[in-house]
């Protein structure tokens, strides 16, 4: 089972072109530059730790396998290459 810390998971989305949407619960929407991209999920403001449940949620909403999204968040899969893969499998223009 893998738990990851949600201020961790929030700082690495951001440092790959992510910007916050403040609401309930902080959305993080994927911006191209200053264009902003249909690309968005949440994080529940509720717990400090990020279940494998809310693991693979993300997952989906980010159009990731979880193994692609840990590395994300890991660092060992840049923002330019996750834009390259959504704009590949024709999620983004």
């Amino acid at each position: 089972m893998t738990i990851l810390k949600r201020g961790e998971v929030s700082k690495k989305l951001l440092s790959k072109g992510f910007r916050i949407s403040n609401n309930d619960h902080q959305h993080l929407i994927l911006y191209e530059g200053d264009k902003r991209t249909r690309i968005r999920t949440k994080i529940s403001q509720g717990s400090k730790n990020i279940d494998n449940y809310l693991i693979n949620q993300m997952s989906i909403q980010l159009h990731l396998e979880k193994s692609e999204f840990i590395d994300l968040v890991d660092c060992k899969f840049s923002g330019f290459d996750y834009l390259k893969k959504l704009k590949e499998q024709n999620f983004i223009n």
